[in-house]
């Protein structure tokens, strides 16, 4: 009788190991973003830094290229710490520059929450203009982090802007490539077209204000020849 239980439990296990191949693995997970009012602040504070009072669709894709860059780089061993909002404050020029402007001081001035006074803006800013414009930018934020927009601009992974002096087309090898350290000098920047389908309305086209751009890989003369 034990030797019979013995088998069948042998069996159960070898039946186990053919019906879950030893090659089989689970899918990587996506990273998830770890939301505090801190987060959603320097979010929000990165819109109006970088698209000023703009569309919703600028918003979602600035805020879209900012999750793609920091899934890439958590990839790395000396970035695995990062969090979404590290990313925001290292990308976004109004958190990263050391000497702000005035436009920039008062932008960090906003607060995670409706504007009920003067946050701290100059004496020229009338901060009660800016109240509706500041709530329509953390519900955007708020969609975001609750997953109802979809990336309208898969293949952008870096905005610039007029100071960039871009064409339509142009390549731009020496900018930072994308960060993981195999890719060095591997490719170059494209600038996109702009234009994208409005998060508001499918059907309707938007222009966006700022410059977008891919990276665009450099083939080796002996893979390319290798391909041929």
């Amino acid at each position: 009788m034990e030797k019979t239980k013995t088998l069948i439990a042998l069996g159960l296990v070898l039946a186990g190991l053919v019906a879950t191949p030893a090659h089989a693995t689970e899918a990587e997970p996506q990273p998830q973003i770890e939301w505090s009012d801190s987060t959603r602040l320097a979010l929000a504070q990165c819109l109006v830094g970088e698209a000023g009072w703009g569309t919703i669709t600028e918003y979602v894709v600035i805020a879209h290229v900012l999750r793609k860059r920091w899934e890439a780089v958590i990839k790395q061993p000396q970035y695995a710490d990062w969090t979404f909002e590290t990313m925001a404050r290292k990308y976004c020029a109004v958190h990263r520059v050391s000497s702000p402007t005035p436009r920039q001081e008062w932008v960090r001035a906003l607060p995670w929450g409706p504007l009920e006074g003067n946050p701290g803006f100059g004496g020229t800013v009338q901060w009660r203009y800016y109240a509706r414009h500041w709530d329509r930018t953390r519900e955007i934020v708020a969609k975001f982090e609750n997953g109802e927009f979809e990336d309208p601009f898969p293949s952008a992974t870096f905005w610039g802007g007029p100071m960039d002096h871009a064409r339509l087309g142009d390549t731009d090898c020496t900018r930072q490539p994308p960060p993981q350290p195999q890719e060095q000098g591997k490719g170059c920047w494209q600038m996109l077209p702009g234009i994208v389908k409005s998060v508001e309305d499918g059907k309707k086209p938007v222009q966006l204000q700022n410059y977008y751009y891919r990276y665009v890989w450099r083939m080796p003369k002996q893979e390319a020849l290798a391909s041929k």
